[in-house]
This record gives C-alpha cells, structure tokens and sequence, in this order.
C-alpha cells in the first residue's frame, strides 16, 4: 500500500520532468519500497505470515496492473494496414535458399558499414595459426554450462574475447559445450545460488557460423594440452571489477603474455569501453574499427545465421528485408521462471497483455515521430512468454509482427530442449537487428545484442524497466531491483546513450 500510494503521489509531479531526473527518483522508489518489504519479510516469523504478505502485495499489483494500466491500446494508423510484402518482397517465396542467403548477405555489417582493413588479415593469420604456420598463440573462450547463462550473454562476452585474440595475434576459438567435469569433481555452485545441474546444449555452430574462420573447438585436439596455459576466470560477477579493467583502462595487450593459451570464462563484454581505453586506443585506430559499430563487425565476423536459420522465418524477412517499411523491435523479457517453472506460479503474465501497455506507447511515440505519412509500419515483438505473443497481437492489431509457432528455451536451464528451439532463438536474435527503431527490456541481454548488432546509429535504443522477476514476487530475495512505472519519452532526443547501454548490465 505503501509502494503504490508514493507511485500515485510521484504521478502527480510534472507530467514531464527532465528524462533523466525522473529516472533517478522512481528507481531510488522503488528500490526503497523494496528494501522495506524484504526487510519486514524478514522478520516475519511465520511461514503463514510470510505467504500471506506476498499474495497480499502480489495482489494489489495485479490489482494496479487492471485498474491504473488498463488503458486502450494505441490507435490504428488510418486505414487498413496488413503485414503483408510489398510487391518486389514477393519474390523473397520463390528465392532458392541459397538466393535467400545472398540476399541476406547484404545486410550483413562487415557487407554494409567501414568496419576496417582487420578482417581478412586477421582471418589469414588465425588460418596459419591453425595450420602450424604461425607461433601458436591462442585465445579460448569456454562456457561454463552449470552456470546457466544463457545465449546473448555468451555471444557478446565471445565477441570481447575475439576482440582480445585480434590485439594479442591469437587464433580465436570458442569452446561452446565443454564436458562435464570428471567423476568425484564436484559442479561449482552457481551464480550466488544452489549447485547447478550440468546441461548439454546445441552445438553453436549448428546456428551460427562465420564466413570467415573456423573458431569451433575440438577437445581431440586441444591446443591446451602439454602446453603452458592461462586461465581468466570471471565467470558469475567474479573479479568483475578487475575484468572491465582490463578493457577499459589497462593494457589488454599485455594479458597472457608468454603463454602459449589464454582461457576465458566470462559473461560481461567489453568492446565498447574499450574504445575509451589509452592503452588501446592506437591499436584500435590502426585496425579501422569504430566505437559505434565494432560490436557488429566483430559480431557479423564470428557469427552469421546459417541457411537452415534463415529459410526458418522466410515469412518475417519479407518485412524486415522491405527498405520501404519503417520497422520498430520490441523485446518484453519476462524473465527465466517463465522459461524454466512457469507452472509453480499461479500468475500468468500473458493473461495480462495491458501491463506492458509502455512499450507499445514507446513504439507509438517513435513512429509518431519518425515515420513518413503512409508509410507502412510494423512493430516486431519478441517475448519470452510465446502466448503472450498472440495476446499482444490481438490487443494491438496488424501492425505486429511476431512469431507465434516458436518453442521458447533456455539456453541451458531448460531440463527439456531439443536444436530446434535454440536454432529459432539465435535466428531471433539476428531478426531483430533488421529493425531500425528498437524497445529493449533493461537488464536483459538478448535485445541489447540484437540492437548493437543493426548499428542503426547513436540514437535507436530506448531500454524500458520491465523487471524480470516482478511477476514472480517469491523471487525478490534475489534482490533484482523491481522498477515499474508508465512510459519513458521515446524520440530521439530521449534515446539512451550508447555508453550507458553499453556498460550496463552484462555490457556489449
């Protein structure tokens, strides 16, 4: 009662102070209003008690979510309009898919932007590496699969160890599905929590492969064994603080010096800040790469969806890949219990498509700013909760755009997985960096590295506070920040700054 009533009073204030103001005073709210639940719960002696105060509080944010959000939806654009191809899209159907593929190929950063004279020299050293022709130098980057992090995470953190291989001339390879540890070795504990179980997961390279080099691993040729190797371990927020150090103002270059192998366990990326740091500054320079757009070029460099990906949403490319359509992505991360224990809670957020009325209002806000009059626009949903998909397409009408046949997956939590799922994730992913305009759900990964790869420009990128685990209120002891209020300012002028993206959360 507390928390709404200060809401209430805090939507009284100016109808628009200045952005970032309004930021800092509703997140110091609601991470006090936080503080003062997990406190009292705290003390709260009964198992009885306990259960009772959080369906009460549940309760009357579903009850806030009905009567305060409960908004229309935003108004249809005049006449009717349907997420159909233009006529020159049309012919996307009758394309072979290797015709599919070329002309995919054209979007494809490294095809479209100046990203630097490093790429085929670099592709020609990491060949001689692998071909015994060069010093043996590599860097390695391995998942750690009882941690659970999951896809996004993995490829931006892979892309600041491709940007490390690069600076130090080693050969780049990616060790995705690394074995269990032997028999009488004990998982690590994850992330602040329980023992992880350990999970196989698809082969990367089964969704995602370069054009370039081959970066897969082979455990029958370890380029480790009998040779003297450097382990970086930083995986679950540890030494976090010394890991962006290295990127952002030590020397990166002197790391592993004298080691034949440098092995990175990670879950934060760098490349961004990088750019910022003295040490690295020349370098960078004389490879030709650009703060702005490094990330996608070191991206399109590694990573490129493989045919069988691309034929998979042949129907979405018809609208992603038309010039002519002004095209705005969404990503509404619920969060992982929706992934991995939907059912273990009685709340259902797609039973409730009105409380993420904000980023349809940010999306009508962009194209109320930036569309041409008549020209068609689509605003391309992604969400973890795949029938709240349909329930926002119903709710909002022919201007979505989404997928509503997907299995949604953990990378790695989910105990039932099978290829085809993470083939539709990673394919996603790279979908949603067709779109100019992007709404991204803070503290969510999966849409930031969507976003940076389009390098669409320093103005595209609008992060909206849609915690991940608000709805699973049971889980506020993990201390998450829960952030809720009604939409931010959405016009250029309001975009978040890259640097800030950027250096959040898990970073780019």
């Amino acid at each position: 009662k507390e928390s709404l009533n200060a809401f209430r009073q805090h939507e009284k204030r100016d109808a628009c102070p200045p952005h970032g103001t309004s930021l800092v005073r509703k997140a110091k709210l609601m991470s006090e209003s936080h503080e003062r639940l997990s406190h009292f719960l705290g003390k709260a002696r009964s198992r009885k008690v306990k259960l009772l105060l959080l369906f009460t509080f549940q309760t009357l944010f579903m009850l806030y979510g009905w009567f305060g959000l409960s908004r229309s939806p935003p108004g249809s654009p005049p006449g009717p309009v349907e997420v159909t191809a233009h006529d020159h899209v049309h012919a996307i159907e009758a394309h072979t898919p290797q015709e599919l593929q070329e002309l995919v190929a054209r979007r494809h950063p490294i095809n479209r932007l100046q990203c630097g004279k490093w790429v085929t020299e670099y592709a020609a050293l990491h060949r001689a590496i692998l071909a015994g022709k060069a010093p043996q130098r590599y860097a390695i980057m391995r998942s750690k699969q009882e941690f659970g992090n999951g896809l996004a995470d993995r490829l931006a953190s892979s892309v600041s160890i491709l940007l490390f291989a690069i600076l130090t001339d080693r050969a780049f390879l990616y060790d995705w599905d690394p074995p269990p540890p032997p028999p009488g070795i004990p998982i690590h504990e994850g992330c602040g929590g329980p023992q992880q179980k350990y999970r196989p997961s698809t082969p990367l390279w089964s969704a995602l492969r370069s054009d370039f080099i081959n970066w897969t691993y082979e455990h029958s040729r370890s380029p480790e064994a009998g040779n003297s190797t450097l382990l970086m371990d930083y995986v679950c927020d540890k030494g976090m603080d010394e890991y962006r150090a290295m990127f952002a103002s030590q020397d990166l270059t002197a790391v592993g010096e004298g080691f034949h192998s440098v092995v990175w366990y990670t879950d934060h990326a760098g490349v961004y800040s990088a750019f910022n740091n003295p040490y690295l500054q020349p370098a960078l320079a004389a490879l030709g790469l650009q703060q702005d757009i490094a990330f996608a070029c070191l991206f399109d460099f590694l990573y490129r969806p493989v045919p069988e990906v691309v034929n998979m949403f042949r129907p979405e490319l018809q609208i992603l890949l038309d010039p002519s359509v002004f095209k705005i992505g969404l990503q509404i991360r619920v969060g992982d219990w929706q992934l991995v224990s939907a059912s273990s809670y009685f709340f259902r957020p797609q039973n409730f498509p009105s409380l993420f009325h904000h980023y349809f209002q940010c999306a009508e806000e962009i194209e109320g700013s930036l569309a041409q009059p008549g020209q068609r626009v689509v605003w391309f949903v992604l969400t973890d909760v795949l029938s709240l998909r349909q329930r926002l397409k119903d709710r909002y009408g022919p201007r979505i755009l989404t997928n509503t046949t997907v299995v949604v997956e953990h990378t790695v939590k989910s105990d039932v997985r099978s290829d085809s799922p993470f083939l539709q994730a990673a394919g996603e992913l790279w979908l949603f960096s067709l779109t100019d305009h992007h709404i991204l759900t803070r503290t969510s990964g999966f849409g930031k590295v969507g976003a940076m790869l389009s390098a669409a420009g320093p103005s595209h990128i609008y992060q909206v506070f849609q915690p991940m685990n608000f709805f699973n209120l049971v889980a506020l002891s993990n201390r998450k920040q829960v952030m809720w209020w009604h939409s931010r300012k959405c016009t250029p002028e309001f975009a978040d700054p890259l640097l800030e993206l950027c250096t959040d959360f898990t970073g780019i």
